[in-house]
């Protein structure tokens, strides 16, 4: 399982359609609502030396609601 960059919902990379790519890693997502986010400031979300999955920011935690 993946880990949504913006909201942190676990997410079946194998059944999501709602993926980015961003400095050639892949991202999934779990509403079109946290792709638009990510799609608009990647940067936000993702950091140098995240994890390998997600690349989550943990100051980010709680922007959005979990869906």
């Amino acid at each position: 399982m993946a880990v949504d960059p913006v909201c942190h919902a676990e997410v079946d990379e194998s059944r999501s359609p709602l993926r980015a790519v961003y400095h050639g890693r892949t991202y999934y997502f779990c509403s079109a609502a946290c792709k638009a986010a990510f799609d608009r400031n990647a940067a936000r979300y993702v950091e140098e030396g995240a994890p390998e999955q997600g690349g989550v920011n943990g100051s980010r935690a709680g922007l959005l609601p979990r869906h």
